[in-house]
């Protein structure tokens, strides 16, 4: 199983890395879903919004969001999670993980950087993809450094975000019951 989690982020990070988005910060890429995989991800019966863990490969090459879709109790309504692969010809590209996978992605990005997740709800996701955007982007809070933001993004020599960005509800700020969670952050206080 090791093997197999290592063999596919060797392939995700090619994509990343030979086929990156024009907008990251020094250290956090952004990472980036169509518009279609995001409303496939909401449609999940009972979903109320995403959750999105920080993730890096094991030999801290390449960062990227996982999603997931969450119930209104917090529950993870999924056990294929989604991952951002890199951007290939202007267009975002994406996977779907198992759980142990995301859980080791999750883990490597933990043992190095802030512990966090953050989630928003579906209402804001809708409102950010609805219109001229082509799907949801994600980027780590550049003042705080332990929660998401998101917004729209458009193509315009590559892909760039746009509108207003939200932010996510962070945790361990507003967490729920740790068995919830994929990996549950400890808390830094």
């Amino acid at each position: 199983m090791r093997n197999l989690y290592t063999a596919f982020f060797a392939i995700a990070l090619v994509f990343a890395s030979t086929y990156h988005a024009s907008a990251q910060s020094s250290e956090f890429q952004t990472s980036f879903f169509s518009k279609g995989l995001v409303k496939t991800v909401l449609s999940e019966p009972g979903c109320t919004g995403l959750r999105m863990y920080p993730v890096m490969d094991e030999n801290n090459n390449s960062t990227s969001v996982i999603i997931v879709a969450i119930d209104a109790r917090g529950n993870e309504l999924s056990s294929k999670y989604q991952i951002f692969t890199g951007v290939k010809e202007n267009q975002a590209t994406y996977a779907s993980i198992s759980k142990p996978n995301a859980k080791s992605a999750c883990e490597a990005y933990f043992s190095k950087n802030k512990q966090f997740v953050s989630q928003i709800s579906k209402a804001v996701v809708e409102a950010i993809i609805s219109g001229n955007s082509l799907g949801l982007a994600v980027q780590l809070d550049a003042n705080q450094r332990g929660n998401f933001m998101v917004t729209g993004y458009v193509n315009t020599d590559g892909l760039t975000p746009t509108g207003n960005s939200k932010p996510g509800d962070p945790c361990p700020n507003a967490c729920g019951e740790p068995r919830q969670y994929l990996i549950f952050p400890k808390s830094t206080h």
